[in-house]
């Protein structure tokens, strides 16, 4: 199980870089279009993806004419895309992206080693490759005693106050653990798995 953790782990760090990458690219092209940093946009994410959209469509458009273009020739972009750099900017996260579909393709291969994959997940709705990879590689159906363990485990149980369980002061246990000296010591910490509660 340790090689589908690392490999769940693996594509979903390349996904949360190519997201990074994303919200800069359309930071910096709002930034163009007069829209300063920090300045709250209530309907930012549907405009970052539209913007997105049409960044895709100007790089196909000026990579056809870079292809098609004799070398040595100044940059000519388009409205969207006017520079080099902001050419390559988004030629990058195109890249990013097609990492993170070929990953998450090696993914649903790896999956298909597994029993619990071929033969219950892949029959549940709603739950595709990328989904099973994360409950296989994170959930250790060994240690829940109820299922009730599991949902406290994915930060999706009640806290003691009523609400949802997360990172408030007022959620936090504390926990013992050895320090460098090899004393036994306390700290507060959280009771679930955050990548678990992310997914």
């Amino acid at each position: 199980m340790s090689n589908i953790k690392t490999l769940v782990r693996g594509v979903y760090d390349l996904q949360k870089l190519r997201i990074m990458f994303g919200n800069r690219i359309v930071g910096n092209f709002k930034a163009k279009q007069g829209q300063k940093p920090g300045e709250r946009e209530d309907t930012l994410d549907t405009e970052g993806k539209i913007l997105l959209n049409q960044l895709r469509a100007s790089h196909k458009l000026i990579s056809n004419a870079i292809i098609a273009a004799p070398p040595r020739l100044p940059f000519e972009g388009d409205e969207l895309i006017s520079s080099e750099i902001e050419y390559n900017l988004m030629d990058h996260y195109l890249e990013l992206e097609n990492q993170e579909s070929k990953q998450f393709r090696s993914l649903e291969r790896g999956l298909r080693e597994y029993p619990i994959y071929t033969e219950f997940l892949t029959d549940v709705c709603g739950v595709g490759p990328a989904m099973a990879g994360v409950i296989l590689s994170e959930i250790d159906i060994h240690k829940a005693e109820y299922p009730s363990s599991i949902h406290a485990y994915a930060g999706l149980d009640v806290a003691g106050d009523g609400q949802g369980r997360s990172r408030k002061k007022e959620h936090l246990v504390e926990v013992t653990y050895i320090n460098k000296d090899g004393e036994e010591a306390t700290r507060v910490g959280i009771t679930f798995n955050p990548f678990l509660k992310t997914k």
